[in-house]
């Protein structure tokens, strides 16, 4: 029963993948970029590099804004849990737009358990004006609002398809460590100081989720390939 199990969850995350890479928009006609819009610890440049093996340097990458979504922490960690987001009418979540090669895509799906863990949702996410502490909340009040679409990663629950049945189902607390990435990310490309201010008050819980040594272990590692 296992193994029955364990083959179709393979053939559906190939399947998956191959789906997103033949649909994904992309942001330039010579080669396929394909656009992610990171909400979590993926915000952190250390985190797409060590973890991801996604070199950002060969990557575009801005500030943006989601609305009529939130963030929400439902996916499990054991005893925490990691951030995802919700389809909400009249919320926003801010984040990071990368621009990723197909290959950089398909690794990122891989590595995120897609469709296991997390599922793709299709979205459109407006980029920040300037960088300061107002610059995502200035260019959603824009009359000329530049939409980009690109994908995000959520739950089942998450998705605007099963928005009534997700105002049930509650967040669970995340680790502090892995709040600690988020805000480390948060700082880095500089969201809006609201919103910095929104994830200090996010739940969390004392149970050890090992992020920063996971994290701290692959950037040992990486720096002994090719040596």
């Amino acid at each position: 029963m296992f193994r029955h199990y364990f083959y179709r969850s393979i053939v559906a995350l190939m399947t998956t993948t191959a789906m997103i890479l033949r649909s994904v928009s992309s942001f330039g006609a010579s080669a396929p970029r394909y656009n992610y819009f990171a909400i979590g610890s993926n915000m952190l440049p250390e985190t797409m590099e060590a973890l991801r093996q996604i070199d950002l340097s060969y990557s575009n990458s801005t500030a943006a804004v989601l609305t009529d979504y939130r963030l929400a922490f439902d996916i499990s960690m054991g005893q925490s849990a990691a951030a995802s987001v919700r389809y909400e009418p009249g919320s926003v979540v801010h984040g990071v737009l990368h621009s990723l090669t197909s290959d950089q895509f398909a690794s990122l799906s891989l590595s995120e358990g897609v469709p296991l863990a997390y599922l793709w949702e299709r979205c459109s996410v407006v980029p920040y004006e300037g960088d300061n502490d107002r610059a995502g909340e200035l260019a959603l009040a824009r009359n000329d609002v530049e939409l980009i679409p690109a994908f995000v990663l959520t739950s089942r629950w998450g998705r605007e398809s099963v928005y009534k049945e997700s105002r049930i189902h509650k967040d669970r607390p995340t680790g502090r460590a892995y709040l600690n990435i988020l805000q480390r990310g948060a700082a880095y490309w500089k969201l809006d100081r609201s919103y910095q201010i929104s994830l200090t008050k996010v739940r969390t819980t004392a149970s050890f989720d090992g992020s920063e040594l996971l994290l701290k272990q692959a950037q040992f590692f990486n720096k002994f390939k090719g040596t």
